[in-house]
C-alpha cells in the first residue's frame, strides 16, 4: 500500500471539503497536488468571504493555474492586489467581486480564459488587462457592472470567444477588431440600447444578438463582411424588418419574432437549419398576423430543418378558412421539431393537422415533450409506382397535397 493514492479515489465532492478541515496553507497544497481522474487539480473553489485573502495569496505562491472564486455578489468583494501576481494562471473565472487596478503591473502573462459573472470593473481596467494579456482566447462578461463601453482591438490576436450577456441599461457601445474572433455573443438587459460595431472579425463563424438595436442595413453591410459566418442567432431584435442573408455558408439560424414578424430575403445554403421562436401578442393573433405568418415563413422554404418554438399550440395553428386561400409556404422542407409549452387549447389532431398544411411534404416530425426527451413521426408518401393508372388531383402544384398523398404514419 505504500506509496499508492488511495484519497484521490474518494468522490469529488468529498474531496472538495477536506481542505476546510486544514490550515490554509496545507490546504492550498492539497489542492494543487490531488489528483482526480487523472488529471491534475490545479484550481480552487471558494464559496465563502472567509479568509478570502489568505487563500489568494498562498494560492498564488503555489503557481495556481485556474482560480473560480465565488463570493456574494450584492458586496462586490474587492480582489486583494496579489492575485494579480499570478503569473501562471491560466483560466479565471469570478463571481460577485469588484476589479480595481493594483499598485503593481497586472502579471496575467498565461491568462486564456477570463469569466466575470456580477463583477465590477471599468473600461481602464478592462484596457490594461487586454494589453497584458495577449493569449486571451476567451473573454466572458455576464451581468456585469462599471463598464460604459467595451473596445477589443488587434491586441488580442489569439482571441477566439467573446460573449458579453445581459448587459446592463448604461451599457452603450460595442466596437470588436480581432480578426482571429470566432464566437461572438452579445444580449442586452434592456431591450435595443446598445451601438455594435464589428469590424475585421472574417474569422467569425458563430454570431448571437439578443435585444440590441441593430437595423435591416447594419446588418446587411455586417453579413456581406463576414465570409466564413456558419451560425447566426437574431433574438429579439426588434429594430429588423428586412433581413437579407446571402452568404452561402449560413447552416443555421435562429429568430425570436414579436409582432409583426420580420421578412427575410434568403440565398443561403440548402444545408440551412432554422430555429424559430414567435412571440406575438395573444390578442394580435388575428388574420393579419397569420397571413405576416406564412409570409415569413415561406422566405425558409427548402431549408433542411426547421425547428419552431412557441408558448401555446394557437400560434402554429393555421385557422382552416385561411388555409383554403393561402399558399403553404414550406412545401421543400422535410424535417420539422417543434416545442410547445402550452398545448391545451387545441388536439393533438389540430396541431399535425396544421403544421402538414405548413409542411405538405414532410418526411419527419418530432414533438418536444419536456425533460430532454421528444417523440418522432415519420411520413410516408405515394409516389407513381402505387397507383400509374391515377392522375394525383395535385399534380399541377409544385408540392404533394398531404391528404391525398400520405401513405403511412409511423409513430414511435
Amino acid at each position: 500500500m505504500e506509496g499508492t493514492d488511495e484519497i484521490s479515489k474518494l468522490p469529488e465532492p468529498i474531496l472538495d471539503h477536506i481542505p476546510s478541515f486544514l490550515v490554509i496553507k496545507d490546504a492550498a497544497k492539497t489542492s494543487t497536488l490531488s489528483k482526480v481522474q487523472g488529471k491534475a487539480k490545479e484550481n480552487l473553489q471558494i464559496y465563502e468571504s472567509k479568509a478570502v485573502d489568505d487563500w489568494i495569496k498562498v494560492l498564488v505562491t503555489c503557481n495556481i493555474k485556474e482560480l473560480f472564486l465565488d463570493v456574494d455578489v450584492y458586496k462586490h468583494y474587492k480582489l486583494p492586489d496579489a492575485i494579480f501576481a499570478a503569473k501562471s494562471l491560466n483560466v479565471l473565472s469570478l463571481r460577485g467581486v469588484k476589479l480595481e487596478l493594483p499598485s503593481d503591473r497586472i502579471k496575467f502573462y498565461f491568462l486564456r480564459e477570463l469569466y466575470l459573472e456580477h463583477s465590477s470593473l471599468d473600461e481602464q481596467f478592462l484596457q490594461v488587462l487586454c494589453a497584458i494579456c495577449i493569449d486571451l482566447e476567451v473573454l466572458s462578461l455576464k451581468r456585469f457592472s462599471g463598464l460604459i463601453s467595451l473596445q477589443v482591438a488587434e491586441t488580442l490576436p489569439k482571441l477566439r470567444t467573446v460573449k458579453l450577456q445581459t448587459c446592463p441599461p448604461k451599457f452603450k457601445k460595442v466596437d470588436i477588431v480581432a480578426p482571429n474572433v470566432e464566437n461572438l455573443y452579445i444580449s442586452s438587459f434592456v431591450l435595443g440600447q446598445h451601438i455594435i460595431e464589428i469590424t475585421a472579425c472574417n474569422s467569425l463563424t458563430r454570431l448571437k444578438l439578443t435585444a440590441v438595436a441593430v437595423n435591416d442595413k447594419w446588418l446587411e453591410n455586417l453579413l456581406q463582411n463576414l465570409p466564413n459566418l456558419e451560425v447566426l442567432y437574431l433574438d429579439h431584435c426588434l429594430s429588423l424588418k428586412i433581413v437579407k442573408i446571402s452568404s452561402s455558408c449560413v447552416k443555421k439560424g435562429l429568430g425570436a419574432y414579436f409582432d409583426p414578424p420580420p421578412i427575410f430575403k434568403l440565398k443561403a445554403s440548402r444545408l440551412l437549419e432554422v430555429e424559430i421562436e414567435l412571440i406575438p401578442d395573444p390578442k394580435a393573433l388575428d388574420t393579419r398576423w397569420y397571413s405576416k405568418l406564412t409570409e415569413s415563413l415561406g422566405n425558409f422554404n427548402n431549408s433542411r430543418a426547421i425547428t419552431l418554438r412557441c408558448d401555446y399550440d394557437k400560434v402554429i395553428v393555421i385557422p382552416k378558412d385561411m388555409r383554403e386561400n393561402l399558399l403553404p409556404p414550406l412545401y421543400g422542407t422535410k424535417r420539422v421539431h417543434i416545442k410547445i409549452m402550452d398545448r391545451t387549447k387545441y388536439s393533438v389532431v389540430n396541431v399535425v393537422d396544421s403544421l402538414l398544411w405548413v409542411f405538405p411534404q414532410l418526411d419527419t416530425l418530432s414533438v418536444d415533450k419536456g425533460q430532454s426527451s421528444q417523440s418522432l413521426i415519420e411520413f410516408t408518401y405515394r409516389d407513381a409506382a402505387d397507383d400509374e393508372d391515377e392522375k394525383p388531383c395535385c399534380a399541377s402544384l409544385p408540392w404533394k397535397c398531404w391528404r391525398h398523398e400520405l401513405k403511412r404514419v409511423k409513430f414511435p
